[in-house]
């Protein structure tokens, strides 16, 4: 079929203004990444100066690897000398900032604050063995609290990747080990992508754990708390708040929705803790009182090696052996 000449200018027309459209975006999105590396010293000069207003009991420059986590929970267990049942509450909040402790100070209903004033809040830092061998995303994050070791190690090295069966996650194993142990969360990729392999292992094993896949923050905090009131002796959840409000309206607690997400992540720990506390054999039990994160994030995103995003937090109600 012969075009006409109306129907080739027609066309020409439209091509010059998708390459207009393409150039523009092009151009914008070059704008705002050179916009963000001319601040990116600013930003990270005034977070380290925010950090420093919080209360954190070790400073910046001092902050601890996130693996040595694993290990207070592996070890409340195995080397408990208490006398009681040892029990575990894994508190995640995905996405915080590390400065969001300074702006829960003095609040009533606040989960950090409870778990400061028996233990303490300890600044602690992901990104890998040197920063920048890991990447900030969420997936490589959790495994590495979790598992105790680097991607590179487990093989969580993106959101996409799968636990090496030659690593095992804390939840699997205190499971293997015959305690109750259940595994609350609403995103998918946790069940379905990097913990599959524990999770079909598990059920094939018929052990002891309950991964449940929640729609949102709400079912997970249910489901948590669920644990707690029936008995379960470990229990893990994974509250995306403030993940949510990062990737939609910036990292950044001058930001009222984030401002928001942080205070319902804490409430939220806040209530669980008390749910805890509560319990009518809680002075026979031994608990272990852990909130972490995973990342922090800069504008809008994560996965980079800005101090934003790499600085995480430990809280717990008892003194870690490495803050020692």
């Amino acid at each position: 079929m012969k075009l006409t000449a109306k129907t080739k200018k027609r066309i020409l027309l439209i091509v010059a203004a998708v390459l207009v459209a393409v150039a523009l975006a092009t151009s914008l999105g070059i704008y705002f990444d050179w916009f963000y590396v001319a601040d990116k010293e600013g930003k990270s000069a005034r977070f380290r100066e925010s950090l420093e207003q919080c209360g954190y009991a070790n400073s910046f420059d001092n902050a601890y690897v996130a693996t040595e986590v694993y290990g207070e929970m592996y070890t409340h267990f195995t080397a408990n000398a208490s006398g009681k049942k040892p029990k575990l509450l894994f508190i995640g909040f995905d996405g915080f900032l590390a400065t969001g402790l300074g702006q829960r100070k003095g609040a009533p209903d606040s989960g950090i604050a409870l778990l400061k004033e028996t233990g303490g809040a300890y600044l602690t830092r992901t990104g890998g063995a040197t920063i920048g061998d890991q990447v900030t995303k969420t997936a490589p994050g959790w495994a590495t609290l979790l598992t105790g070791t680097w991607g590179a190690e487990n093989g969580v090295t993106g959101n996409g990747s799968v636990l090496n069966e030659s690593t095992r996650s804390i939840v699997y194993t205190l499971g293997e080990a015959g305690y109750k142990t259940s595994f609350h969360v609403s995103w998918a990729s946790h069940i379905k992508k990097t913990y599959k392999k524990e999770v079909a292992s598990a059920s094939q094993k018929g052990l002891p754990i309950e991964y449940t896949l929640n729609s949102d923050d709400y079912g997970t905090f249910d489901g948590m708390m669920r644990s707690i009131v029936r008995g379960d002796d470990a229990i893990f959840g994974i509250l995306e708040y403030t993940d949510h409000a990062g990737h939609s309206y910036g990292y950044d607690l001058g930001v009222e929705e984030y401002a928001r997400a942080v205070h319902e992540a804490d409430r939220d720990a806040y209530c669980l803790i008390q749910a805890v506390f509560q319990r009518a054999s809680c002075d026979a039990e031994d608990w272990l009182i852990v909130i972490a994160s995973d990342h922090g994030g800069a504008n809008k995103q994560h996965g980079n090696t800005t101090v934003m995003e790499y600085t995480t937090i430990f809280i717990s109600n008892k003194t870690p052996s490495f803050a020692g």
